[in-house]
Protein backbone atom coordinates (compact mmCIF):
# COMPACT_ATOMS: atom_id res chain seq x y z
CA UNK A 1 0.00 0.00 0.00
CA UNK A 2 1.28 3.46 -0.87
CA UNK A 3 2.30 5.85 1.94
CA UNK A 4 -0.39 8.67 2.23
CA UNK A 5 0.87 12.50 3.37
CA UNK A 6 -1.76 13.62 5.99
CA UNK A 7 -3.23 16.17 3.74
CA UNK A 8 -4.49 14.43 0.64
CA UNK A 9 -2.24 12.35 -1.60
CA UNK A 10 0.31 10.30 -2.63
CA UNK A 11 3.85 12.59 -1.53
CA UNK A 12 5.05 12.15 -5.30
CA UNK A 13 2.01 13.52 -6.66
CA UNK A 14 1.88 16.44 -4.04
CA UNK A 15 5.92 16.97 -5.06
CA UNK A 16 5.25 17.08 -8.76
CA UNK A 17 1.95 19.27 -8.57
CA UNK A 18 3.65 21.93 -6.22
CA UNK A 19 6.71 21.65 -8.56
CA UNK A 20 4.99 22.42 -11.42
CA UNK A 21 3.09 25.55 -8.76
CA UNK A 22 6.77 26.87 -8.28
CA UNK A 23 7.41 26.13 -12.21
CA UNK A 24 7.30 29.93 -14.30
CA UNK A 25 4.97 28.13 -16.41
CA UNK A 26 2.21 28.47 -13.81
CA UNK A 27 2.82 32.29 -13.32
CA UNK A 28 -0.58 34.00 -13.73
CA UNK A 29 1.97 36.34 -16.91
CA UNK A 30 2.49 33.37 -18.92
CA UNK A 31 1.10 32.60 -21.81
CA UNK A 32 -0.17 29.22 -21.11
CA UNK A 33 -1.89 29.84 -17.70
CA UNK A 34 -3.90 32.87 -19.60
CA UNK A 35 -4.80 30.43 -22.10
CA UNK A 36 -6.38 27.97 -19.55
CA UNK A 37 -7.60 30.41 -17.32
CA UNK A 38 -9.85 31.95 -20.03
CA UNK A 39 -11.34 28.47 -21.59
CA UNK A 40 -11.86 27.29 -17.53
CA UNK A 41 -13.59 30.46 -17.17
CA UNK A 42 -16.14 29.80 -20.27
CA UNK A 43 -16.20 26.26 -18.98
CA UNK A 44 -17.12 26.48 -14.91
CA UNK A 45 -17.97 30.54 -14.57
CA UNK A 46 -18.63 31.62 -11.28
CA UNK A 47 -17.53 28.92 -9.41
CA UNK A 48 -14.08 28.86 -11.11
CA UNK A 49 -13.14 33.01 -11.87
CA UNK A 50 -14.65 33.17 -7.82
CA UNK A 51 -14.28 30.16 -5.55
CA UNK A 52 -15.52 29.90 -2.28
CA UNK A 53 -13.07 30.31 0.80
CA UNK A 54 -13.99 26.41 1.71
CA UNK A 55 -13.15 25.13 -2.37
CA UNK A 56 -9.76 27.21 -2.28
CA UNK A 57 -9.26 25.85 1.58
CA UNK A 58 -9.70 22.04 0.36
CA UNK A 59 -7.57 22.47 -2.70
CA UNK A 60 -4.57 23.62 -0.42
CA UNK A 61 -4.63 20.90 2.13
CA UNK A 62 -5.37 18.39 -0.30
CA UNK A 63 -1.64 19.42 -1.54
CA UNK A 64 -0.06 20.70 1.76
CA UNK A 65 0.08 24.08 0.12
CA UNK A 66 0.64 27.02 1.78
CA UNK A 67 -2.36 28.76 3.01
CA UNK A 68 -1.51 32.04 0.55
CA UNK A 69 -0.95 29.60 -2.65
CA UNK A 70 -3.08 30.94 -5.43
CA UNK A 71 -6.54 29.00 -6.04
CA UNK A 72 -5.97 29.49 -9.93
CA UNK A 73 -2.45 28.81 -10.08
CA UNK A 74 -2.48 25.60 -7.88
CA UNK A 75 -5.58 24.27 -10.21
CA UNK A 76 -3.73 24.98 -12.77
CA UNK A 77 -0.60 22.84 -11.76
CA UNK A 78 -3.31 19.98 -10.92
CA UNK A 79 -4.20 19.98 -14.51
CA UNK A 80 -0.70 20.21 -15.72
CA UNK A 81 0.33 17.08 -13.97
CA UNK A 82 -2.79 15.18 -14.86
CA UNK A 83 -1.87 16.18 -18.71
CA UNK A 84 1.96 14.93 -18.08
CA UNK A 85 -0.28 11.00 -16.88
CA UNK A 86 -1.73 10.75 -20.26
CA UNK A 87 1.68 8.52 -21.62
CA UNK A 88 -1.20 6.40 -23.86
CA UNK A 89 -0.16 3.22 -22.54
CA UNK A 90 -2.46 0.27 -22.56
CA UNK A 91 -2.90 -0.83 -18.71
CA UNK A 92 -2.69 -4.61 -18.22
CA UNK A 93 -6.37 -5.83 -18.33
CA UNK A 94 -8.09 -2.87 -19.35
CA UNK A 95 -11.40 -2.77 -18.86
CA UNK A 96 -14.26 -0.45 -20.46
CA UNK A 97 -16.35 -0.06 -17.69
CA UNK A 98 -14.05 1.59 -15.69
CA UNK A 99 -12.90 4.71 -16.13
CA UNK A 100 -9.40 4.79 -15.35
CA UNK A 101 -8.21 8.90 -16.59
CA UNK A 102 -11.89 9.89 -14.82
CA UNK A 103 -10.74 8.06 -11.73
CA UNK A 104 -7.44 9.59 -11.69
CA UNK A 105 -8.57 12.86 -11.87
CA UNK A 106 -11.40 12.22 -9.12
CA UNK A 107 -8.63 11.40 -6.93
CA UNK A 108 -6.30 14.78 -7.99
CA UNK A 109 -9.11 16.86 -7.65
CA UNK A 110 -11.23 17.08 -3.92
CA UNK A 111 -14.89 16.62 -4.16
CA UNK A 112 -15.43 19.89 -3.14
CA UNK A 113 -13.60 21.63 -5.58
CA UNK A 114 -15.13 19.54 -8.28
CA UNK A 115 -18.78 19.90 -7.25
CA UNK A 116 -17.89 23.88 -6.54
CA UNK A 117 -16.73 24.01 -10.94
CA UNK A 118 -19.92 21.44 -11.44
CA UNK A 119 -17.56 18.32 -12.90
CA UNK A 120 -20.12 15.44 -11.97
CA UNK A 121 -18.47 12.83 -13.96
CA UNK A 122 -20.74 10.11 -15.99
CA UNK A 123 -20.53 7.02 -13.41
CA UNK A 124 -19.55 4.19 -16.56
CA UNK A 125 -22.27 1.99 -15.95
CA UNK A 126 -25.22 4.59 -16.32
CA UNK A 127 -23.40 6.06 -19.25
CA UNK A 128 -23.86 2.23 -20.72
CA UNK A 129 -27.34 2.13 -19.57
CA UNK A 130 -28.09 5.40 -21.86
CA UNK A 131 -26.43 3.88 -25.02
CA UNK A 132 -29.22 0.60 -24.40
CA UNK A 133 -32.46 3.19 -24.16
CA UNK A 134 -30.90 4.87 -27.39
CA UNK A 135 -30.74 1.37 -29.09
CA UNK A 136 -27.39 2.02 -30.07
CA UNK A 137 -25.75 -1.87 -30.83
CA UNK A 138 -22.57 -0.87 -32.41
CA UNK A 139 -23.82 -0.50 -36.08
CA UNK A 140 -21.79 1.04 -38.14
CA UNK A 141 -24.13 2.85 -40.15
CA UNK A 142 -24.79 4.68 -37.30
CA UNK A 143 -22.79 7.98 -36.32
CA UNK A 144 -22.15 8.63 -32.89
CA UNK A 145 -21.05 11.97 -31.34
CA UNK A 146 -20.52 12.72 -27.60
CA UNK A 147 -20.17 17.16 -28.07
CA UNK A 148 -19.34 17.19 -24.39
CA UNK A 149 -17.26 14.40 -24.05
CA UNK A 150 -15.33 14.57 -20.58
CA UNK A 151 -12.71 11.95 -20.41
CA UNK A 152 -14.45 9.95 -23.12
CA UNK A 153 -16.79 7.67 -21.33
CA UNK A 154 -19.53 7.63 -23.98
CA UNK A 155 -16.88 7.02 -26.79
CA UNK A 156 -14.95 3.82 -25.22
CA UNK A 157 -18.92 2.46 -24.69
CA UNK A 158 -19.15 3.13 -28.40
CA UNK A 159 -15.79 1.47 -29.65
CA UNK A 160 -16.24 -1.77 -27.23
CA UNK A 161 -19.84 -2.34 -29.41
CA UNK A 162 -18.50 -1.62 -32.46
CA UNK A 163 -16.07 -3.62 -32.24
CA UNK A 164 -18.07 -6.32 -30.47
CA UNK A 165 -20.73 -6.02 -33.14
CA UNK A 166 -18.39 -6.51 -36.03
CA UNK A 167 -16.06 -9.15 -34.40
CA UNK A 168 -15.15 -11.08 -38.09
CA UNK A 169 -14.40 -7.54 -40.02
CA UNK A 170 -11.08 -7.08 -41.77
CA UNK A 171 -8.82 -5.13 -39.17
CA UNK A 172 -8.36 -2.40 -41.36
CA UNK A 173 -11.50 -1.35 -42.02
CA UNK A 174 -13.01 -1.99 -38.57
CA UNK A 175 -10.93 0.94 -37.69
CA UNK A 176 -11.71 2.68 -40.32
CA UNK A 177 -15.42 2.39 -39.43
CA UNK A 178 -14.85 3.45 -35.75
CA UNK A 179 -13.04 6.40 -36.89
CA UNK A 180 -15.59 7.48 -38.89
CA UNK A 181 -18.34 6.96 -36.90
CA UNK A 182 -17.38 7.91 -33.01
CA UNK A 183 -16.47 11.23 -32.39
CA UNK A 184 -16.14 13.60 -29.21
CA UNK A 185 -15.77 17.27 -29.01
CA UNK A 186 -15.04 18.94 -25.62
CA UNK A 187 -14.30 22.82 -24.58
CA UNK A 188 -11.75 21.55 -21.66
CA UNK A 189 -8.67 20.93 -23.65
CA UNK A 190 -7.41 18.82 -20.07
CA UNK A 191 -10.90 16.48 -20.68
CA UNK A 192 -10.21 16.21 -24.67
CA UNK A 193 -6.32 15.27 -24.16
CA UNK A 194 -7.97 12.27 -21.85
CA UNK A 195 -10.50 10.98 -23.98
CA UNK A 196 -7.84 10.75 -27.05
CA UNK A 197 -5.68 8.56 -24.44
CA UNK A 198 -8.79 6.60 -23.77
CA UNK A 199 -9.89 6.44 -27.24
CA UNK A 200 -6.77 5.45 -28.28
CA UNK A 201 -7.15 2.27 -25.49
CA UNK A 202 -10.21 1.89 -26.36
CA UNK A 203 -8.81 0.73 -29.79
CA UNK A 204 -6.59 -1.74 -28.39
CA UNK A 205 -4.35 -3.40 -31.36
CA UNK A 206 -6.18 -1.50 -33.71
CA UNK A 207 -4.56 1.62 -32.66
CA UNK A 208 -1.31 1.10 -33.81
CA UNK A 209 0.23 3.19 -36.31
CA UNK A 210 -2.91 5.56 -35.80
CA UNK A 211 -1.61 9.28 -35.41
CA UNK A 212 -2.81 11.25 -32.41
CA UNK A 213 -4.08 13.38 -34.95
CA UNK A 214 -6.38 11.05 -36.34
CA UNK A 215 -8.55 10.20 -33.58
CA UNK A 216 -11.31 12.06 -34.03
CA UNK A 217 -11.87 13.68 -30.43
CA UNK A 218 -11.67 17.77 -30.52
CA UNK A 219 -10.89 20.49 -28.57
CA UNK A 220 -14.08 22.80 -29.47
CA UNK A 221 -17.13 25.05 -27.55
CA UNK A 222 -20.02 22.87 -29.62
CA UNK A 223 -22.24 25.93 -28.58
CA UNK A 224 -20.28 28.77 -29.55
CA UNK A 225 -17.70 27.10 -32.42
CA UNK A 226 -19.63 26.45 -35.76
CA UNK A 227 -20.21 22.90 -36.64
CA UNK A 228 -18.29 21.30 -39.40
CA UNK A 229 -18.60 17.61 -41.24
CA UNK A 230 -21.69 15.98 -41.32
CA UNK A 231 -24.83 15.71 -39.02
CA UNK A 232 -24.74 12.30 -36.70
CA UNK A 233 -27.18 9.78 -36.06
CA UNK A 234 -27.12 9.81 -32.53
CA UNK A 235 -25.88 12.60 -29.98
CA UNK A 236 -24.95 11.45 -26.40
CA UNK A 237 -23.54 12.10 -23.25
CA UNK A 238 -23.34 14.47 -20.12
CA UNK A 239 -23.72 18.47 -21.06
CA UNK A 240 -22.31 20.84 -18.81
CA UNK A 241 -25.07 21.68 -15.92
CA UNK A 242 -24.18 25.30 -15.29
CA UNK A 243 -26.76 28.08 -13.90
CA UNK A 244 -27.46 31.35 -15.95
CA UNK A 245 -26.56 33.11 -13.19
CA UNK A 246 -23.35 31.33 -12.93
CA UNK A 247 -21.69 31.97 -15.84
CA UNK A 248 -18.98 34.54 -16.53
CA UNK A 249 -20.03 37.36 -17.88
CA UNK A 250 -18.13 36.77 -21.20
CA UNK A 251 -19.89 33.44 -21.30
CA UNK A 252 -23.60 35.08 -20.69
CA UNK A 253 -23.28 38.07 -23.12
CA UNK A 254 -21.50 35.56 -26.07
CA UNK A 255 -24.27 32.92 -25.47
CA UNK A 256 -27.18 35.69 -25.33
CA UNK A 257 -28.18 35.34 -28.86
CA UNK A 258 -28.37 31.85 -28.52
CA UNK A 259 -30.59 31.57 -25.89
CA UNK A 260 -33.07 34.31 -27.34
CA UNK A 261 -32.36 31.88 -31.09
CA UNK A 262 -33.63 28.81 -29.12
CA UNK A 263 -36.75 30.63 -27.54
CA UNK A 264 -35.44 30.18 -24.06
CA UNK A 265 -36.01 33.46 -22.35
CA UNK A 266 -39.73 33.02 -22.54
CA UNK A 267 -40.32 35.40 -19.60
CA UNK A 268 -40.49 38.87 -19.27
CA UNK A 269 -40.16 41.31 -16.36
CA UNK A 270 -41.31 40.65 -12.86
CA UNK A 271 -42.05 36.95 -13.76
CA UNK A 272 -38.22 36.46 -14.56
CA UNK A 273 -37.17 37.99 -11.75
CA UNK A 274 -38.90 36.20 -9.40
CA UNK A 275 -37.02 33.07 -10.18
CA UNK A 276 -39.44 31.56 -13.49
CA UNK A 277 -36.03 32.78 -15.31
CA UNK A 278 -33.66 30.30 -13.73
CA UNK A 279 -32.09 28.41 -16.94
CA UNK A 280 -29.34 26.17 -17.23
CA UNK A 281 -26.88 26.05 -19.31
CA UNK A 282 -28.10 22.22 -19.97
CA UNK A 283 -31.33 23.85 -21.99
CA UNK A 284 -29.11 25.68 -24.81
CA UNK A 285 -26.66 22.96 -24.96
CA UNK A 286 -29.25 20.43 -25.80
CA UNK A 287 -31.10 22.55 -28.20
CA UNK A 288 -28.03 23.65 -30.23
CA UNK A 289 -27.00 20.04 -30.17
CA UNK A 290 -30.16 18.82 -31.41
CA UNK A 291 -30.03 21.92 -34.40
CA UNK A 292 -26.28 21.54 -35.62
CA UNK A 293 -24.84 18.29 -34.85
CA UNK A 294 -28.14 15.97 -35.29
CA UNK A 295 -29.43 14.44 -39.06
CA UNK A 296 -33.22 14.63 -39.37
CA UNK A 297 -35.05 11.43 -38.25
CA UNK A 298 -31.90 10.93 -35.25
CA UNK A 299 -31.74 10.70 -31.54
CA UNK A 300 -30.06 12.44 -29.16
CA UNK A 301 -29.93 11.09 -25.52
CA UNK A 302 -28.54 13.18 -22.99
CA UNK A 303 -28.47 13.35 -18.86
CA UNK A 304 -30.08 17.18 -17.92
CA UNK A 305 -31.62 18.91 -14.83
CA UNK A 306 -35.42 17.53 -14.48
CA UNK A 307 -36.62 21.67 -14.44
CA UNK A 308 -36.03 20.81 -17.73
CA UNK A 309 -38.52 19.30 -17.86
CA UNK A 310 -40.97 19.84 -14.44
CA UNK A 311 -39.51 23.72 -13.65
CA UNK A 312 -42.76 25.79 -14.61
CA UNK A 313 -41.08 29.14 -15.61
CA UNK A 314 -37.67 27.94 -16.61
CA UNK A 315 -38.27 25.26 -18.84
CA UNK A 316 -41.04 26.24 -20.80
CA UNK A 317 -39.25 27.96 -23.81
CA UNK A 318 -37.71 24.34 -23.82
CA UNK A 319 -40.69 22.70 -23.95
CA UNK A 320 -42.08 24.14 -27.31
CA UNK A 321 -40.38 21.35 -28.91
CA UNK A 322 -39.95 22.84 -31.73
CA UNK A 323 -36.41 24.06 -33.40
CA UNK A 324 -36.18 28.08 -34.64
CA UNK A 325 -35.92 26.55 -38.00
CA UNK A 326 -39.61 25.04 -37.48
CA UNK A 327 -38.17 21.56 -37.61
CA UNK A 328 -41.00 19.45 -34.41
CA UNK A 329 -39.28 17.06 -31.60
CA UNK A 330 -40.23 14.52 -29.72
CA UNK A 331 -39.77 13.26 -26.55
CA UNK A 332 -39.35 9.44 -26.85
CA UNK A 333 -38.54 7.88 -23.24
CA UNK A 334 -37.96 9.78 -19.77
CA UNK A 335 -36.01 8.40 -16.57
CA UNK A 336 -36.02 10.51 -13.58
CA UNK A 337 -33.49 9.65 -11.52
CA UNK A 338 -33.65 12.41 -8.56
CA UNK A 339 -34.75 9.78 -6.14
CA UNK A 340 -31.52 7.33 -6.95
CA UNK A 341 -29.43 10.35 -7.26
CA UNK A 342 -26.49 8.51 -9.42
CA UNK A 343 -23.63 11.26 -9.72
CA UNK A 344 -21.36 10.81 -6.62
CA UNK A 345 -22.23 13.55 -4.28
CA UNK A 346 -24.42 15.33 -5.75
CA UNK A 347 -28.09 16.75 -4.75
CA UNK A 348 -29.07 17.60 -8.74
CA UNK A 349 -32.16 16.44 -10.06
CA UNK A 350 -30.87 14.56 -13.07
CA UNK A 351 -33.17 13.20 -15.85
CA UNK A 352 -32.26 11.20 -18.65
CA UNK A 353 -34.10 12.62 -21.66
CA UNK A 354 -34.18 10.64 -25.76
CA UNK A 355 -35.73 12.79 -28.08
CA UNK A 356 -35.90 12.21 -32.02
CA UNK A 357 -35.99 15.05 -34.27
CA UNK A 358 -38.61 15.48 -36.98
CA UNK A 359 -40.89 14.03 -35.24
CA UNK A 360 -44.23 16.27 -33.71
CA UNK A 361 -44.42 16.10 -30.06
CA UNK A 362 -47.03 13.56 -28.46
CA UNK A 363 -48.43 13.08 -24.89
CA UNK A 364 -48.38 10.86 -22.94
CA UNK A 365 -44.62 10.41 -22.83
CA UNK A 366 -43.36 7.58 -21.19
CA UNK A 367 -41.70 8.25 -18.27
CA UNK A 368 -39.91 5.98 -15.51
CA UNK A 369 -39.15 6.74 -11.69
CA UNK A 370 -36.05 5.45 -10.02
CA UNK A 371 -35.71 5.42 -6.52
CA UNK A 372 -33.46 3.90 -4.33
CA UNK A 373 -34.38 0.76 -2.17
CA UNK A 374 -32.71 -1.55 0.16
CA UNK A 375 -31.59 -3.61 -2.35
CA UNK A 376 -30.32 -1.29 -4.78
CA UNK A 377 -32.66 0.71 -6.91
CA UNK A 378 -36.25 0.07 -8.52
CA UNK A 379 -37.85 2.11 -10.82
CA UNK A 380 -41.91 2.49 -11.51
CA UNK A 381 -43.55 2.93 -14.81
CA UNK A 382 -45.22 6.45 -15.07
CA UNK A 383 -46.54 8.73 -18.19
CA UNK A 384 -46.06 12.17 -18.46
CA UNK A 385 -48.25 15.15 -19.79
CA UNK A 386 -48.05 19.08 -19.47
CA UNK A 387 -50.41 20.75 -17.19
CA UNK A 388 -51.91 23.94 -17.78
CA UNK A 389 -51.36 24.59 -21.50
CA UNK A 390 -48.71 22.59 -24.10
CA UNK A 391 -46.10 24.30 -22.68
CA UNK A 392 -46.61 24.15 -19.04
CA UNK A 393 -44.91 21.45 -16.40
CA UNK A 394 -45.24 18.26 -16.86
CA UNK A 395 -46.89 15.78 -14.46
CA UNK A 396 -45.91 12.83 -13.60
CA UNK A 397 -48.33 9.90 -12.39
CA UNK A 398 -48.33 6.15 -12.56
CA UNK A 399 -49.48 4.87 -15.83
CA UNK A 400 -52.49 3.25 -14.26
CA UNK A 401 -53.65 6.36 -12.84
CA UNK A 402 -52.65 9.17 -15.50
CA UNK A 403 -55.84 11.15 -15.60
CA UNK A 404 -54.27 14.79 -14.59
CA UNK A 405 -57.18 16.84 -15.43
CA UNK A 406 -58.30 17.38 -12.11
CA UNK A 407 -55.20 19.11 -10.80
CA UNK A 408 -55.60 21.98 -13.51
CA UNK A 409 -57.74 25.10 -13.01
CA UNK A 410 -57.11 28.20 -11.18
CA UNK A 411 -54.86 28.75 -8.61
CA UNK A 412 -55.47 31.21 -5.62
CA UNK A 413 -52.23 31.34 -4.91
CA UNK A 414 -48.96 33.40 -7.06
CA UNK A 415 -45.71 31.52 -6.76
CA UNK A 416 -43.04 33.88 -6.14
CA UNK A 417 -39.05 33.58 -5.09
CA UNK A 418 -39.52 35.91 -2.15
CA UNK A 419 -35.60 37.16 -0.50
CA UNK A 420 -32.75 36.36 -2.54
CA UNK A 421 -29.52 35.82 -0.05
CA UNK A 422 -27.19 36.19 -2.32
CA UNK A 423 -24.26 36.24 -1.89
CA UNK A 424 -24.59 33.87 0.84
CA UNK A 425 -21.52 34.99 2.44
CA UNK A 426 -22.87 38.96 3.28
CA UNK A 427 -26.62 38.42 3.77
CA UNK A 428 -26.32 35.15 5.96
CA UNK A 429 -25.55 35.66 9.90
CA UNK A 430 -24.70 34.18 13.31
CA UNK A 431 -25.97 35.98 16.35
CA UNK A 432 -23.47 36.02 18.80
CA UNK A 433 -24.49 38.05 21.00
CA UNK A 434 -27.73 40.21 22.30
CA UNK A 435 -27.72 43.24 23.14
CA UNK A 436 -29.79 45.87 25.10
CA UNK A 437 -33.18 47.17 23.10
CA UNK A 438 -33.44 46.48 19.42
CA UNK A 439 -29.40 45.41 18.94
CA UNK A 440 -27.70 42.02 18.16
CA UNK A 441 -24.11 41.32 17.03
CA UNK A 442 -24.15 39.54 14.20
CA UNK A 443 -21.23 37.98 11.67
CA UNK A 444 -21.03 37.02 8.54
CA UNK A 445 -21.05 33.59 7.07
CA UNK A 446 -18.28 33.82 4.11
CA UNK A 447 -17.60 30.13 4.19
CA UNK A 448 -20.86 29.28 3.27
CA UNK A 449 -20.84 31.29 0.24
CA UNK A 450 -19.02 30.78 -3.38
CA UNK A 451 -17.31 34.39 -3.46
CA UNK A 452 -14.27 35.21 -1.31
CA UNK A 453 -15.87 38.21 1.33
CA UNK A 454 -14.10 39.42 4.24
CA UNK A 455 -15.27 38.26 7.89
CA UNK A 456 -17.42 41.14 9.46
CA UNK A 457 -18.78 41.43 13.23
CA UNK A 458 -20.72 44.22 13.99
CA UNK A 459 -23.95 44.70 15.86
CA UNK A 460 -26.92 46.29 13.93
CA UNK A 461 -30.59 46.62 14.59
CA UNK A 462 -32.44 43.32 15.56
CA UNK A 463 -35.71 44.12 12.83
CA UNK A 464 -33.23 43.41 10.19
CA UNK A 465 -31.92 39.52 11.43
CA UNK A 466 -34.37 37.09 10.70
CA UNK A 467 -33.94 33.22 10.91
CA UNK A 468 -33.55 31.21 8.14
CA UNK A 469 -35.13 27.76 7.23
CA UNK A 470 -33.24 25.42 5.15
CA UNK A 471 -33.63 22.05 3.28
CA UNK A 472 -30.44 21.00 6.03
CA UNK A 473 -32.52 22.29 9.24
CA UNK A 474 -35.96 19.81 8.52
CA UNK A 475 -35.97 16.61 9.78
CA UNK A 476 -39.06 14.12 10.68
CA UNK A 477 -42.01 16.37 12.87
CA UNK A 478 -39.70 19.07 13.34
CA UNK A 479 -37.45 22.26 11.87
CA UNK A 480 -34.89 23.98 13.29
CA UNK A 481 -33.28 26.81 12.05
CA UNK A 482 -29.08 26.74 12.39
CA UNK A 483 -28.67 30.46 10.95
CA UNK A 484 -30.07 34.03 10.18
CA UNK A 485 -30.47 35.85 7.12
CA UNK A 486 -29.91 40.07 6.89
CA UNK A 487 -32.66 41.89 5.26
CA UNK A 488 -32.54 44.94 4.84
Amino acid sequence: MRKKIARGVDSTIRNAVLAVFGSPQSDSSSEEFSQWRSRCAALYGGGFLSPSPRAAQALRNHYGADQSADFHRLLYSVHSYFLSRLDGKDPENWDPLVDVLGELYQSLVPRLVRHALGEYYTPVRLASFLLDEAGYDGDTSQRLLDPACGTGVFLTLAIERVKRRNAGTEPGRLLRDILRCVHGFDLNPTAAAAACVNYRRALGELAAGVADADIPVYTRDSILDPPFGEPYDLVAGNPPWIRWDHLSTEYREATLPLWKQYGLFSLRGFEARLGGGKKDLSMLFTCVAMDRYLKQGGKLAFFVTQEVLKAKGAGEGFRRFRLPDGTPVRVIQVHDFTGARPFEGAANKTAAVILRKGEEMTYPVPYRVWTKCAGGIESEDCEARPLGGLYGPWQTLPRRSSDVSRLEGNCAYRAMLGANANPYGVFWVDVTAVGRGNRVTVRNLPERGKRPIPPVELEIESELVYPVLRGADLARWSAKPSIHALLV
